[in-house]
């Protein structure tokens, strides 16, 4: 019990490829007809260590190919605003991936503000410094890098 505990420190501290190695060449001494033999790596830790790997280099997403720093936040919104209305208006800067309009689940209207996915970081760069504090349905809008949830 004590080698699983020093293992389960080891994952607090390591790096993902070690903890990879650790997880899968762990393995539990197991006797068999009074002989030491050698069994696959522990099932416990090998679930571990693969949790752990996945949760440090993230899983894709819908966009895999699309860099965390290419979905831009826009703000002050027009309650007139569509999802529509977003992919054109940023469309003209770069391939635009998604486009939404946050919306209010009871009522259904807009909640002010929305997200839009280019295809890079460069097309978003180029987007918000062209759109940012221009009107937009007759509101002046805000557009900035999306923060990671």
């Amino acid at each position: 019990m004590v080698q699983v505990w020093h293992a389960l420190a080891f994952f607090a501290l390591a790096s993902t490829a070690r903890v990879l190695a650790l997880a899968t060449s762990y393995t539990t001494s197991v006797k068999v007809n009074n002989t030491d033999q050698m069994a696959s790596p522990h099932p416990f830790l090998f679930s571990l260590g693969l949790k752990y790997a996945r949760s440090k280099q993230g899983t894709p997403g819908p966009h895999a190919d699309a860099s965390v720093n290419s979905k831009v936040y826009v703000r002050n919104l027009s309650w007139n605003t569509t999802d529509d209305t977003l992919r054109n208006v940023f469309s003209e800067f770069g391939q635009v991936l998604d486009s939404i309009v946050m919306r209010d689940r009871n009522t259904g209207r807009s909640r002010g503000f929305g997200f839009v996915t280019f295809g890079s970081a460069a097309e978003a760069d180029i987007a918000i410094n062209g759109l940012n504090e221009k009107d937009l349905d007759g509101r002046r809008i805000k557009v900035n890098i999306a923060n990671a949830r």
